[in-house]
């Protein structure tokens, strides 16, 4: 596994295969983990990368009372996304990382190729 430090934090990442980037980002629930049968698969075609979110498994565990925001994990996609230069990406998302690229695809849709997303909780973006 690899590893790369944006603002300060450490982000664990698998980067499999070749040709044209798909990166999975998983739930709220989950790890990079959740992604190990598919980024075995998809990496016979494509380059394949899946992440941890910040203080989520298998990176430094957040501090007592700091908080995470949806804001600084699509702030984290935007820079994976940079600095493995894989932009644009085919992008996966489960539940709060289907979120995740949801608001990345809206606010920065020059890094996004596709999206594919299982239950966003996209809610919040409608006022409810």
């Amino acid at each position: 596994m690899a590893s790369i430090e944006i603002d300060s934090t450490r982000l664990e990442y698998v980067d499999e295969g070749s040709g044209e980037p798909v990166v999975f980002v998983h739930g709220g629930l989950s790890d990079l983990r959740f992604w190990e049968f598919q980024v075995e698969a998809f990496a016979d075609r494509y380059r394949t990368v899946a992440y941890s979110f910040r203080h989520y498994h298998p990176n430094p565990p957040v501090e007592t009372g700091a908080e995470i925001t949806h804001e600084m994990l699509v702030d984290d996609l935007a820079a994976l996304l940079g600095r493995l230069d894989v932009a644009p990406a085919h992008l996966v998302g489960q539940s709060t990382g289907g979120f995740v690229c949801l608001l990345l695809a809206r606010d920065q849709p020059d890094l996004v190729r596709s999206l594919t997303l299982a239950e966003p909780p996209i809610l919040p973006l409608l006022g409810l």
